[in-house]
């Protein structure tokens, strides 16, 4: 059965696509290596009771390549910083542009894992319902980019899987995966790119925004959808004027001075818990209520 029919709690589209919105800007924003272990957790947990836990296998199966390769290129290519790390010679590369690196290619991943999570919540029909009347471009182009990402996940897990049945990744050297990486990486985003021109190519033959535009689907805002938007709104607010304080924030350049011991927990920290756990919190009530 369709996990989203048999949805207890039915919550505006509306609502997912702001906090959503807010979560990826966040997962930008905030560079703590606190906040980033906790939004992984998060995130992964909520993915889990969604029931998507292969998704969350094959994309990092898919990610692992791509975290090394970015984490290497900026480490390469990037020698701003003051910790030297000194390879051979008088070739030296930075300790910060290697955290940099690795966390910037972390934030990737985790901002995919938030596209899995947010697609499970919200279909196409849903966007187009909040969007369509008043923005039909708008919300076009809203949804193709949105689908671009799960689009080029499951182009990669196809050629991952083609490369597996030709046995072509056992007996290549490091560089030849690479270089085979990189040339599945471009196959796949020219791929996924030809396939939205063709689906803008559809609609527009189908005689989309040349009148106004109606939807079968149905949505009120109700009690749940007023207190998710003032959690929202507060727990949002305050861990953007923490990090305007400089909380859940870190300086790598020019020197990476973080530790482990510098402990996280405080209201800002906590607000930034509880932005993250309303919709992992309503997952297991209506486990709960499925199985009591």
């Amino acid at each position: 059965m369709d996990r989203k029919k048999m949805k207890i709690t039915r919550i505006h589209p509306a609502i997912f696509i702001v906090y959503f919105l807010i979560l990826i800007i966040f997962a930008f924003l905030f560079n703590n290596p606190y906040y980033v272990i906790t939004y992984g957790i998060l995130i992964l947990t909520l993915i889990a009771l969604q029931g998507s836990i292969s998704e969350i296998k094959s994309t990092t199966k898919v990610f692992l390549p791509v975290i090394l390769f970015i984490t290497l290129l900026n480490t390469i290519f990037t020698h701003v910083g003051d910790t030297h790390i000194y390879i051979f010679g008088s070739y030296y590369v930075t300790f910060e542009a290697l955290v940099y690196g690795v966390i910037m290619a972390v934030t990737f991943f985790l901002v995919t894992l938030t596209f899995i999570a947010y697609n499970t919540y919200v279909s196409y029909q849903d966007m187009l319902y909040v969007f369509s009347k008043k923005y039909p471009n708008l919300s076009m182009i809203i949804i193709m980019s949105l689908r671009f990402v799960p689009l080029i996940q499951k182009r990669s897990n196809e050629l991952l899987e083609l490369s597996k049945l030709k046995n072509r990744n056992e007996d290549l050297k490091f560089t030849e995966k690479t270089s085979e990486l990189i040339q599945n990486l471009g196959l796949v985003v020219s791929w996924s790119l030809e396939e939205a021109m063709q689906s803008a190519s559809s609609m527009k033959s189908r005689g989309y925004n040349i009148t106004k535009r109606t939807s079968y689907l149905r949505y009120d805002f109700n009690k749940i959808d007023v207190l998710l938007t003032v959690l929202i709104l507060v727990t949002a607010t305050i861990s953007v004027y923490g990090l305007y304080n400089g909380v859940g924030s870190i300086m790598i350049y020019p020197k990476f001075t973080f530790t482990f011991s510098q402990t996280p927990f405080n209201i800002y920290y906590f607000a930034y818990v509880v932005l993250l756990l309303p919709f992992i919190i309503i997952e297991i009530w209506e486990r709960i209520l499925w199985h009591s």
